[in-house]
């Protein structure tokens, strides 16, 4: 045969795989049934090609009985494996859309302004108050800088200075 398949007949993966000599079937050697321990010879036939009689072995012999039996079991395993592939491509969609649906959720407010980058919540203390430095409730300058009070508290100091002189 000049083609192979890329794939293994049974779990449908790639990898190191075995060739069937009379078919374009491929195999692990752990996927095969009746497993292999070690690698086959040149012209190793599945168990398909030996269940089928193509490769010239009488009908009711043991030997095609085997391998009938291990094609069944390589079956369940193959039905088993391709559910499991349909769950998990079908949870990797379900999971791509949802992701999808947040972003476009987070998009959307983003455009219309109704959530910031920020949480007020999270901002470090004083964040994002004002703050008056210098003043106090009842200061006579209240809203003026430290240094204005400071001015002015010497001005009326030094003029109460000369009236007392006076």
């Amino acid at each position: 045969l000049d083609q192979h398949n890329d794939l293994c007949e049974v779990c449908n993966l790639g990898g190191e795989l075995i060739c069937c000599y009379t078919c374009n079937l491929v195999f692990h050697m752990e996927c095969n049934r009746p497993a292999l321990l070690k690698l086959p010879a040149d012209n190793w036939s599945c168990s398909y090609c030996v269940a089928s009689g193509v490769t010239g072995h009488k009908r009711d012999t043991k030997f095609r009985k085997r391998a009938a039996a291990a094609c069944r079991t390589m079956d369940r395993m193959r039905q088993t494996n391709l559910a499991k592939q349909r769950k998990n491509e079908d949870l990797r969609k379900e999971d791509d859309e949802k992701a999808e649906e947040d972003n476009d959720n987070d998009e959307e407010k983003d455009v219309d302004g109704d959530d910031t980058d920020e949480d007020e919540s999270q901002k470090p203390k004083g964040q994002g108050k004002e703050e008056k430095v210098g003043t106090t409730k009842g200061d006579a300058s209240a809203g003026k800088s430290g240094r204005e009070s400071e001015k002015e508290g010497a001005t009326e100091s030094a003029s109460d200075a000369e009236g007392d002189n006076g």
